[in-house]
């Protein structure tokens, strides 16, 4: 088991600066070493040394190094440092990034007020980002797990693009002719509202499903902001397997060669429910530069939406077992065929929400079971996953309030039994807001 190292503590040449986030899967640190700098140290909890999984995963890893390290990426992801194994433990060690540059500060500085960026500094920031996602995947990378968090985009005068692309984050992405050594122990990692119609039916992500998250990124880059601003799980998949988003309407013009509304249209596919009808990062990146004409008319050839109705996909989601591969990647063998049950947490109002992937829970989740109550949870209070034919709560650290299970503090990741209660609070006090009971289906 992992243990949280100190601030000024050393592992191998590394001192501790400081803790920088103890996740489900990894604790992060700022870290020194003499010869470098700064670092972004990573200590993994999963996959532990007991995990059957654990050396296949530093045998892919290494892989992953490898080709991020070699052209095109090397010009696009972060820089991979260092790797070790140290008192029963895996280490990975990145570059340092400042994320003052990631994409979701700039997009939130864009909500805040929309004349703080550019019309053209946006599309900018657009053609590199899908230059960067189209290397990447020349490179046989799916980074799965694409969000503004790990998009940094660091100005630069004196390039001719004048910013700098960083990606990061990829220590679980996927790489297209190897099966992950993970699969059958645990899901393909995404984020709440950046997951692809994949993710949501449990297969591998392929190519096409980072298409589909930066057609999410570039639309709020772009165009009027997240298409589908949910935050509860089950209206989003709906949505997302609907295809709901209205065709955007782009914040300005493009500039000749570009074409308006071709790239309104290219973005307008990324969303397809349907990986086949995406266009390819390459593709977008040519269509914002206006070295394309763009392919025939989306109305030509996407097959009909009504094969994939609200209540055919949501039907599938529900029947689908663990994950199955994208067409971009080789078939894997079978993983277990033991259907994942979808989780339920139940106010005592009676009011639902159903979980069927790795979720964060938070005070907008929150919110919809009661919002009074829901003030006293944090942004990020709890993460729920599925792991090992069960489900699991595991507390974000430094919140207000303790994440509390059957009127006790949850200090580590725990597993959930059914007719358990979730919610936050004090044990010191006795005092637990807005108790979740848990159903299992």
């Amino acid at each position: 088991m992992a243990i949280i190292l100190r601030d000024g503590s050393k592992v191998r040449d590394y001192r501790i600066v400081r803790n920088l986030h103890n996740g489900a899967m990894a604790i992060s640190y700022e870290a020194e070493k003499t010869d470098v700098g700064r670092v972004f140290l990573k200590q993994y909890k999963s996959p532990s040394i007991r995990a059957p999984w654990y050396g296949d995963f530093i045998a892919y890893q290494t892989e992953m190094r490898r080709r991020i390290g070699t052209l095109p990426s090397s010009r696009f992801c972060y820089a991979f440092l260092d790797s070790f194994e140290e008192d029963r433990c895996f280490y990975q060690v990145f570059e340092f990034l400042d994320h003052s540059h990631s994409m979701q500060k700039i997009l939130d500085d864009c909500a805040r007020d929309p004349r703080t960026v550019a019309w053209s500094q946006r599309v900018i920031m657009a053609k590199v980002l899908m230059m960067g996602i189209a290397a990447l995947h020349r490179s046989k990378i799916v980074h799965s797990d694409l969000k503004p968090d790990n998009i940094m985009l660091i100005e630069d005068g004196e390039i001719e693009a004048r910013f700098r692309l960083k990606i990061i984050d990829m220590d679980f992405s996927v790489l297209t002719d190897r099966k992950p050594p993970w699969i059958g122990y645990e899901g393909c990692f995404g984020t709440p509202g950046y997951t692809s119609p994949e993710h949501l039916q449990r297969e591998i992500p392929g190519l096409a499903s980072d298409v589909f998250t930066c057609g999410l990124m570039l639309y709020e880059l772009l165009a009027q902001g997240h298409p589908y601003p949910f935050d509860d799980m089950e209206p989003f998949r709906n949505a997302v397997l609907s295809r709901t988003a209205a065709i955007p309407k782009l914040l300005g013009e493009m500039a000749p060669p570009a074409q308006t509304n071709l790239v309104r249209d290219a973005i307008y596919r990324c969303l397809s429910p349907d990986p086949s009808v995406r266009p390819t990062a390459l593709d977008v990146n040519h269509v914002l530069n206006g070295v394309s004409s763009g392919p025939e008319p989306l109305e030509v050839r996407e097959r009909p939406k009504a094969r994939l109705s609200r209540t055919s996909t949501s039907e599938k989601v529900r029947k689908s077992h663990d994950l199955k591969p994208a067409r971009e990647v080789e078939r894997p063998s079978a993983p277990s065929s033991a259907t994942r049950p979808s989780l339920i947490l139940r106010s005592a109002g009676g009011k639902e929400i159903k979980v069927n992937v790795r979720t964060e829970i938070g005070r907008a989740i929150a919110s919809q079971l009661d919002r009074d109550d829901s003030i006293h949870w944090a942004d990020r209070q709890l993460l729920l996953e599925h792991d090992d034919s069960a489900w699991y709560v595991t507390p974000h650290a430094d919140t207000k309030n303790e994440t509390m299970l059957n009127g006790k503090r949850v200090e580590k990741r725990t597993r959930l039994q059914p007719g358990d209660e979730l919610g936050v609070g004090r044990e010191s006090k006795g005092i637990v807001k807005l108790a979740l009971t848990v159903v299992m289906e």
